[in-house]
Order: C-alpha cells, then sequence, then structure tokens
C-alpha cells in the first residue's frame, strides 16, 4: 500500500472518530450521565458508540470497531 493510500485511510479514519465523538456528545444525557459512576458511564458511552457504528456505513473488521470504539473513548474520557 502507497504512502498516499495510508494517509487517505488515516484521514478516513480520524473523520470517522471525530463524527462519532461529536454524534456521541450530541446524543448524551447529561442529566443521566452526572448519576452515573464512571464505569457506568463507560459502558454506556461503549453501547450507544457501538450502536452508531452499526447503523452507519463503515467498512470496519470486528477488530477496526473495537480500536475505534477504544480510540473515542479514550478522547472522551481519558486523553481528550
Amino acid at each position: 500500500m502507497s504512502d498516499l493510500a495510508t494517509n487517505h485511510d488515516a484521514a478516513q479514519l480520524l473523520s470517522l472518530r471525530r463524527s462519532l465523538h461529536q454524534q456521541l456528545v450530541a446524543t448524551m444525557d447529561v442529566a443521566l450521565a452526572e448519576q452515573l459512576q464512571s464505569d457506568q458511564l463507560e459502558a454506556e458511552c461503549r453501547a450507544r458508540l457501538q450502536q452508531l457504528i452499526r447503523t452507519g456505513d463503515h467498512a470496519l473488521d470486528p477488530m477496526g470497531v473495537e480500536n475505534l470504539i477504544d480510540c473515542v473513548l479514550d478522547d472522551t474520557f481519558r486523553l481528550g
């Protein structure tokens, strides 16, 4: 695979990651989120991200889906 193709794929993945993060935040029930323990909130967000990916038109294998979800959760809870 060429560097150009790799860069294009990386850019698409980053764009998808940002889009999922925005959708997650936009659909989050803040009042409910404040009542949940951090591990419960993260589990709820993981389930919501799985649903968003499942209903979207994304060509990702199961490992790619899990890696993407982990990245979005890192952006949301740990690194972002």
